[in-house]
């Protein structure tokens, strides 16, 4: 579980991010549990609003639902939801794209992931990024 690594420059994207005054969360299809494990481990946590993902029981599984549970949980938080249209996901499979796009949020691909060429843009996604620095200023709205 804590055997791998963080790609190169996501740490200082996700910093610049939040500190351009971006809200982020975490919605993986990995168990809750682990996840949450997983990004403390390597201080994901500290740079996030949550971290939202599958149980272990299954009731929750699809990406689909985990956003749904991660959009329901953040509209809990202060200052409330934003706006549908301010929402983007931010994925590296088909899978976060469609789970998004049942929501009504748009996605933003990463190229640097275990899409196969063209996946990503096949399934609907906004734009894909080649890299940290490139979704930094997508995110940030540059």
């Amino acid at each position: 579980m804590l055997e791998n690594s963080l790609y190169p420059g996501v740490l200082e994207c996700l910093t610049a991010v939040r500190d351009a005054g971006v809200r982020l969360a975490v919605a993986t299809s990995k168990p809750e549990v682990y996840a949450r494990r997983i990004t403390a481990h390597f201080g994901i946590d500290d740079l996030v609003e949550g971290v939202y993902g599958a149980t272990l029981d299954g009731t929750r599984g699809a990406k689909a639902d985990v956003i749904e549970h991660a959009l329901a949980s953040l509209a809990a938080l202060p200052p409330g939801p934003p706006p549908r249209e301010e929402i983007v996901m931010v994925g590296d499979r088909e899978h976060d794209v469609l789970g998004a796009a049942a929501h009504g949020i748009g996605c933003i691909g990463v190229a640097w992931g275990y899409a196969v060429q063209g996946e990503l843009e096949a399934a609907g996604a906004l734009r894909v990024v080649a890299t940290t620095d490139e979704l930094a200023r997508v995110l940030r709205g540059e």
